[in-house]
This record gives structure tokens, sequence and C-alpha cells, in this order.
């Protein structure tokens, strides 16, 4: 036997039908979009912002810096600017340490030994590059800072 609230609700829409000739739908069809490619571009957005992207949109920050005869890639002992090629390589460094990150997990869902030891070898390898990379960096900026 069916519940008195769903006996109301076929009486509604039963006469709605009969007044409008079909009963409304409330529900709007939304672009359904791959969660892989939103998770790239998120992925893309929050890379550019830590990096520093727009603050060198911003600022108008230059490629390189001269000192002397030499161009720098970096400014050294300021924490205040940067370059370009700094955000560059800091934006490379963290994709490096979320794509050690996905190998990692990667790992549980191999199919054979060989395949997940490959996964642990390089996402190991790309995890001690992002983040020793990034502390190469920061002492570059900051010296002294690790010791």
């Amino acid at each position: 036997m069916p519940s008195i609230s769903l006996r109301r609700r076929k009486a509604k829409s039963a006469k709605l039908a009969r007044k409008f000739g079909t009963v409304p739908r409330a529900r709007r069809n939304l672009p359904e979009f791959p969660t892989n490619l939103l998770l790239i571009i998120l992925l893309i957005v929050v890379v550019f912002l830590i990096s520093g992207g727009l603050f060198d949109v911003v600022s108008g920050a230059p490629l390189m810096i001269q000192q002397g005869e030499t161009a720098l890639p970096f400014i050294p002992y300021d924490m205040n600017s940067q370059t370009i090629l700094e955000s560059m390589l800091f934006a490379i460094l963290l994709v490096l340490g979320i794509l050690g990150g996905y190998l990692a997990s990667r790992t549980l869902y191999s199919s054979t030994r060989k395949e997940s030891s490959i996964f642990t070898i390089l996402s190991i390898a790309l995890l001690v590059i992002g983040v020793f990379g990034s502390y190469f960096l920061l002492e570059i900026k900051i010296p002294g800072i690790l010791t």
C-alpha cells in the first residue's frame, strides 16, 4: 500500500497534467565535463597561483636580472621580488612533486609487482626532486635558512 505522501504527490502531478497538458520539470540539464579535465584545469590554476604567476603578471617581473656582466635567473637574498624564470622553475618543481604523489597513489592499483615497483621508484624520485629543488630555491633566496 503506497504511503499518503506518495498518493498526494501522484494526485498533484495528475492535477497539473490535466490543467497544463504535461507535468513541468524543474530540472535543468547542465553540461557535463569530464572529471579529469576539470581536475587538470584546477591543478594548472593552483600551480600558477602558488608559483607566483599572478605576482609576475601584476608587477611586471623581469625575465632575468643583470648583475655586472652576468645575467641571473634568480634574485638572490630578496624575498620581496622574483623573476619569471624563478617562478617557472618553482612551478615545474611543484608539478613534479604533484606527479610523484599521483604516481605513489597509482601503486595501489597496479596489477603486477614489477609495475608497482617501477611506479614506487619513479614516484619517490619525482617527490625527492620536487622537495629538494624547492629547498634549493629557498636556500638561494634566504641563505642559511636550512642550517
